[in-house]
């Protein structure tokens, strides 16, 4: 089973953005951030990572693309 990074959506970026507050209803990227958290499984992507026991945690993979689009 794959450990992912804790997910804080209240976290600043190196800009003074706030992701939770920049999500305004009705928006594509409100709607994407939809998708991913809750709609589309993602699951299949753990078992790319192999640090159950050892490593580090990976970061979520629903956290990587939405980011993309604020930066």
């Amino acid at each position: 089973m794959a450990r992912y990074k804790e997910v804080e959506k209240g976290q600043g970026l190196l800009l003074p953005v706030v992701l939770g507050e920049q999500l305004v209803s009705g928006t594509f990227e409100y709607a994407l951030n939809e998708l991913l958290d809750n709609r589309i499984d993602l699951s299949i992507f753990d078992d790319k990572y192999n640090n159950d026991l050892t490593g580090a945690r990976a970061i979520e993979p629903r956290i990587l693309e939405p980011v993309r689009f604020f930066v």
